[in-house]
């Protein structure tokens, strides 16, 4: 968790050097018909065609018995600078990290109370996406490829619907400041 909470304050600190007056942020919130087992949000930092946003994600125990968490770094260009707020495409590139504990079926997995040490893993993924806009709101989504490398062999379930799919699919809903 110190980890992560380091990992956080460091690319906080990056943000606010790569400050200029057309800075922009924004704040994205997971999809909620995912939240049976996963959530997670993304903060935004847009200066103007290019943004940096920081990922985490929670996955919850109860798919396929592995919760855990997933952390990284995402890079968008768009078709549009910063100041228009209108529907815009986009093409990124991420590298994310992850920790999943393998634990048993019973207990919260979020508070992380249960749960034997698992594994960790590392990837990388590009896609592309659009952001439709009403007004300072957005609706975020993008399609892509990641490829994950866990330390220890996964089932082929990891790959196809867990944290290290290879499929990246998003649907982000947010509010730009």
């Amino acid at each position: 968790m110190k980890k992560h909470i380091l990992f956080f304050l460091l690319n906080a600190i990056l943000c606010i050097n790569l400050q200029a007056q057309s800075m922009r942020f924004a704040v994205h919130i997971s999809n909620p018909l995912s939240m049976g087992y996963k959530a997670g949000g993304k903060l935004e930092f847009t200066r103007k065609q290019n943004s940096l946003l920081m990922v985490g994600t929670q996955y919850f125990r109860n798919l396929f018995n592995k919760a855990g968490t997933q952390v990284g770094l995402e890079w968008r260009t768009y078709s549009k600078p910063a100041e228009a707020r209108e529907d815009k495409y986009f093409y990124y590139a991420k590298a994310i990290y992850g920790l999943a504990e393998i634990t048993p079926r019973s207990g919260n997995s979020f508070l992380g109370s249960e749960g034997s040490p698992g594994f960790n893993y590392y990837g990388l993924g590009i896609g592309i996406g659009k952001k439709f806009y009403a007004g300072r709101w957005f609706l975020d989504t993008s399609a892509g490829v990641k490829y994950t490398y866990p330390d220890r062999p996964q089932s082929s379930w990891f790959y196809a619907l867990g944290p290290g799919s290879i499929i990246d699919v998003r649907i982000y809903g947010g509010f730009e400041f």
